[in-house]
């Protein structure tokens, strides 16, 4: 590895003897890249090449790495808590994998030619890993009425906004964002903004999976909510009629939930 320059060759193992069309270069044992894991930040066998940093570059296969380890841990921790709607997002994100693809050559059942089935759009992994993070966040504590417990890292976090979730479909959502940002700027700021989150979580966590698998309920909601999103974008001038508004279409779902069942 000392004598291989990182930065111009993806040549790790083996020998570069032929060039192909579908693979690109090859040979004996030829591997590309395979094995990297970083890269040097600071250059002494190659100075031409050296970034001056103190520390090794991780490469983006050990940050592949570490994100799958850190997907695997919300899934656990996500799983616990609502093991349904976890199962959906995954059946969502990847829908068939190895043998589920069936092989191209029952001779050969080694190897199958097909598209994969799982997304090439960043936005939608981050979105399934903010609503997994949600999931998550719902179970943990809110913090108290001490100011410190927000803005510093503590209190509620990011996570949250159940009902408009489940009406928009994504916590991405630039509608469920302006709702996020009001809680994390105005609400949690106060105590009195405190307590409504706090009461908020308890009383619309059970209706996310409703409103989500009713399209007349998500579109009820939306419409519900659209005053209340207008009203979170001039925060601080409409604070009070926010709570009174978001208590008031909360409780009123409630209601007709429970009436339904």
């Amino acid at each position: 590895m000392g004598q291989t320059n990182l930065f111009q060759t993806a040549q790790t193992f083996g020998e570069h003897s032929s060039f192909d069309n579908v693979v690109g270069e090859t040979g004996w044992n030829y591997s590309n890249g395979d094995g990297v894991l970083f890269y040097p930040g600071t250059d002494f066998v190659y100075p031409e090449e050296s970034y001056g940093v103190k520390g090794p570059f991780a490469s983006l296969r050990l940050k592949h790495w570490r994100r799958g380890i850190q997907d695997v841990d919300y899934l656990v921790m996500a799983s616990r808590i609502d093991p349904l709607r976890v199962q959906q997002i995954v059946d969502e994100m990847i829908t068939k994998v190895l043998w589920e693809y069936g092989v191209t050559d029952p001779g050969e059942p080694t190897y199958v030619l097909t598209d994969i089935s799982w997304p090439t759009d960043p936005d939608r992994w981050e979105a399934a890993r903010a609503e997994l993070a949600d999931i998550i966040e719902s179970e943990l504590p809110h913090g108290d009425d001490d100011d410190s417990s927000v803005g510093n890292g503590g209190g509620s976090g990011r996570g949250g906004c159940f009902i408009a979730t489940a009406a928009y479909g994504s916590p991405m959502a630039k509608e469920v964002v302006v709702l996020r940002n009001f809680r994390e700027n105005v609400l949690l700021r106060n105590s009195l903004g405190r307590t409504f989150v706090k009461s908020y979580y308890e009383i619309s966590q059970p209706l996310t999976n409703y409103i989500r698998d009713h399209q007349i309920s998500r579109t009820a909601t939306i419409l519900a909510l659209t005053p209340v999103i207008y009203r979170a974008k001039h925060a601080k001038a409409f604070v009070l009629i926010f709570l009174l508004s978001v208590m008031a279409i909360t409780l009123s779902l409630r209601m007709w939930v429970s009436k339904r069942f």
